[in-house]
C-alpha cells in the first residue's frame, strides 16, 4: 500500500485477521489478540477500538446477531428431525444400553 507506514500496514491487517477470527467462532478475545500478534487482550481492544470504532466484543455481538438472524434452522434441517442414535456403555467389557 502506498503512502502507508508500515507499522499502521501490519496493524490494519492484524485488524482484518482479527475480525475474520471474531465472525468464525467462539475463540475467546485474548486468544484472538494473541493468534493476531497483539501482545495482550488490552493492547488488542485499545487498537481494533482506533481502527473500527468498536470494542472487538461489540463488534462481534453486532455481526453474531445479523449472522443468526440471516442463518435460522428451516424445518428440513431442525434437530428434531435427525434423532440422536442409542448411547452404548461399556462395563467390563461387557456392552450395556441405558
Amino acid at each position: 500500500m502506498a503512502g502507508v507506514a508500515p507499522q499502521r500496514y501490519l496493524t490494519q491487517l492484524r485488524v482484518e485477521e482479527a475480525q475474520s477470527l471474531l465472525t468464525k467462532g467462539n475463540l475467546p478475545l485474548s486468544d484472538i489478540a494473541l493468534i493476531c500478534g497483539f501482545g495482550d487482550q488490552s493492547h488488542f481492544t485499545r487498537v481494533f477500538g482506533q481502527m473500527t470504532g468498536e470494542s472487538p466484543g461489540a463488534w462481534r455481538r453486532a455481526r453474531t446477531s445479523q449472522r443468526s438472524e440471516e442463518c435460522a434452522p428451516t424445518p428440513a434441517t431442525s434437530p428434531e428431525r435427525f434423532p440422536a442414535a442409542p448411547v452404548t456403555m461399556t462395563t467390563g467389557g461387557r456392552s450395556q444400553t441405558p
